[in-house]
């Protein structure tokens, strides 16, 4: 009898381990995701910081014209 609930321990630990892996890799993809989303998001947001470069120089032109 102990040695059958050893391999009920063993089956269950291995299960956890098992579990642990999966989430482990789960949580790897959807971490990976995300920063691949904010590179994205940052690589277009040059685009909108440009319309502050542009309200600057618009503005240069603006302090020239007066």
């Amino acid at each position: 009898m102990p040695i059958i609930r050893c391999h009920v321990y063993a089956l269950f630990f291995s299960l956890f381990l098992l579990f642990i892996f999966i989430s482990y890799i789960f949580f790897v993809s959807f971490l990976s995701s995300i920063f691949n989303f904010t590179f994205n998001f940052l690589l277009s947001c040059p685009p909108y910081s440009s319309p502050h470069s542009q309200r600057s120089s618009t503005h240069a032109h603006i302090t020239s014209a007066l």
